[in-house]
């Protein structure tokens, strides 16, 4: 079977740590961190009290100002990416009529901004003052929606959850419809936006927050003293294109999807196994071998266990040929947006291919004796990126694997 070649033209993002391409990779490189203490809400009584807040957003930039008053947050941030990315890619709306595209979006959670501030007014001031719009704004499909409709886009729309695996599921489905030529253009991306009381609540009853009270270093991925994620929003979306119509009309290519690979991992099974598997099953899908990888994009998210069990499963699948190859995670950075980390992750990937830059792990100061592979640690470096994989793991044992390749 004759199978198209898939590659990124485009990229927008909107960060805790930068808006637009250009200011999230300066953030990157110069390891600026986007995690202060909470704003958006009185967080004096959680035992956690920091998060990464996009905190210079500006809808109407990107948005009709009475459209933006009717969108929730998430759905804002996916338009904005959208829009940043069509315009990144050289593409505009009436470009993609022509042609068979569509929308992946992934989306982890849903507006709980909304669903929150509706509760409080059933209770407190009854049914008849509930918002009749807000059960259409939260819904985990809103973006995609609100996306097709301020683009004017005819063609397809799906929307994927597999928690914080959602965007780099999204962009792997995108690859798979293009690869097998049912689609020709599409945009992919995660957006989420779970920094509100609630949420912030229940991750603090499961004990998986970092309580480092200084935000700049709560979240360290590896570090010896890692104590758990930072809550965090934002979303990332990015242009994918069959190959030849990318070349046909001379756009800039970023890099070459190759490979994907998703897994669940059952409660049975040995930690670790679902990735291992996912990993297996995107080399097997690109026909690489693991020594061909020249950098490997982590999930972890700075916690105790997840990043030990990410340090073992890379171990496993690359053997001792892993301590010649970096490995680094932008959660130090970002904390964790859920489904727009794994598309963030992407981006930083394909702007350190352009650079031949790979971004650092920040916040890693004390090396943890089990965690002792090459995390690039604080400073970028430079190094030839040809083929990257970038990891992702949801809620639930969701496992997801990406690699990009060079285009020359």
């Amino acid at each position: 079977m004759n199978r198209n070649r898939v590659v990124i033209t485009g990229v927008g993002v909107v960060a805790p740590n930068g808006i637009g391409k250009e200011n999230f990779w300066y953030a990157l490189k110069t390891g600026r961190c986007g995690i202060k203490k909470i704003s958006f809400f009185d967080a004096s009584e959680f035992p956690v009290r920091i998060a990464g807040e996009v905190l210079d957003f500006y809808p109407e930039e990107f948005i009709e100002k009475k459209k933006a008053r009717k969108m929730a947050r998430f759905s804002q941030f996916a338009v904005a990416c959208c829009k940043m990315a069509l315009e990144d890619a050289g593409l505009s709306s009436d470009d993609l009529k022509n042609q068979y595209s569509g929308i992946v979006m992934g989306i982890s959670s849903t507006d709980f901004k909304t669903m929150e501030e509706q509760c409080k007014t059933l209770y407190s001031k009854g049914l008849n003052r509930i918002n009749p719009f807000s059960s259409f704004i939260s819904v985990p499909n809103a973006p995609s929606g609100e996306i097709a409709g301020a683009l004017d886009i005819p063609g397809f729309n799906l929307t994927v959850s597999t928690g914080c695996a959602s965007g780099l599921d999204a962009v792997g489905n995108g690859y798979r419809l293009i690869r097998d030529g049912e689609a020709q253009c599409i945009m992919a991306g995660g957006s989420d936006c779970p920094t509100t009381p609630l949420m912030l609540a229940t991750l603090c009853a499961a004990d998986i927050m970092s309580k480092i009270e200084h935000p700049g270093k709560a979240s360290r991925p590896f570090d010896k003293y890692r104590d758990g994620g930072v809550l965090s929003e934002g979303a990332a979306v990015i242009i994918l294109e069959e190959l030849e119509s990318a070349l046909a009309r001379s756009a800039n290519i970023y890099g070459e999807i190759i490979g994907y690979g998703q897994s669940i991992e059952s409660k049975t099974e040995v930690m670790g196994t679902g990735l291992k598997r996912a990993i297996d099953r995107c080399l097997g899908n690109a026909d690489i071998c693991p020594d061909n990888v020249s950098y490997v994009s982590a999930h972890a998210p700075s916690d105790k266990i997840l990043d030990l069990c990410e340090t073992r499963v890379l171990k496993d699948v690359f053997g001792s040929c892993i301590y010649r190859k970096p490995v680094s995670s932008i959660k130090g950075h970002i904390g964790n947006p859920y489904s727009a980390a794994g598309v963030m992750q992407i981006i930083s990937v394909v702007l350190g291919m352009e650079e031949n830059v790979v971004v650092p792990t920040i916040n890693y100061e004390f090396p943890d004796p089990e965690c002792d592979l090459d995390y690039v640690p604080n400073y970028p470096r430079q190094n030839e990126i040809n083929i990257a994989l970038v990891n992702s793991h949801g809620f639930g044992g969701a496992n997801s694997s990406l690699l990009i390749r060079r285009v020359e």
